[in-house]
C-alpha cells in the first residue's frame, strides 16, 4: 500500500529518487537511475521537487510538492510510441485498449479489490480512466495522436498531511 511519505520511491522501471521532507521544505538526497534511462533534476526550490528520467521517447518523473503541512507525490510514466493492449496502472488494476480502422477503442477494464473506477473520457482519440482507493490516484490516458501514433500516459497521485499527526495531535 503505497502512503504519504518522504524517503526512497520507485519511479517505474527508470530508476528511483530519495528525498526528505522537513518542516515545509523538501531535499532531494539522491537519484539513482537504471541501467538505460537518464535522469535530470528538473526542478528543485524549498517545497518542489521534480525528477524526470528519459529512455528515447519514454518519460518518466517524480514530482513532489511540499506546502503548509501536505504532502502530494506524483509519479508520471509517458510513452509516445506505445502499442495497442494491456497496461497494468499501478496496484488499481489494468486498461486494455485497441485501434479499429483508425479509432482508439476501450476493450476493457479490470480493477483490483478494493478500488473503484471511472471512465472519464471515451471517444476515437482519446480514452481516460480513473482508479482510486482512499487518497491514491491512479489515471490512465491513452491519446491518439494526428499521425496515427498512439500516447499513453500513467499517473499516480497521493496527498494527505506530513508528517501524519499522531492520535494525541488530533
Amino acid at each position: 500500500m503505497v502512503e504519504v511519505r518522504d524517503g526512497t520511491w520507485e519511479v517505474g522501471e527508470a530508476g528511483c529518487v530519495t528525498f526528505l521532507a522537513d518542516g515545509d521544505s523538501i531535499r532531494l538526497v539522491s537519484v539513482h537511475p537504471r541501467e538505460g534511462w537518464t535522469p535530470r533534476v528538473v526542478r528543485e526550490d524549498g517545497d518542489r521537487l521534480e525528477v524526470e528520467f528519459t529512455r528515447g521517447r519514454e518519460e518518466r518523473e517524480l514530482e513532489v510538492r511540499y506546502r503548509n503541512g501536505l504532502l502530494r507525490v506524483e509519479i508520471e510514466s509517458e510513452d509516445e510510441a506505445a502499442q495497442p493492449g494491456r497496461f497494468t496502472v499501478g496496484d488499481a488494476g489494468e486498461v486494455e485498449i485497441a485501434i479499429d480502422d483508425g479509432s482508439l477503442r476501450l476493450v476493457e477494464v479490470a480493477t483490483n479489490p478494493g478500488w473503484s473506477m471511472e471512465v472519464d473520457e471515451e471517444n476515437p482519440r482519446e480514452v481516460e480512466v480513473g482508479f482510486r482507493q482512499g487518497g491514491l490516484e491512479w489515471e490512465f490516458e491513452a491519446e491518439l495522436s494526428r499521425r496515427g501514433r498512439l500516447e499513453v500516459e500513467i499517473e499516480m497521485e497521493i496527498e494527505g498531511p506530513y508528517p501524519m499527526p499522531t492520535p494525541a495531535q488530533t
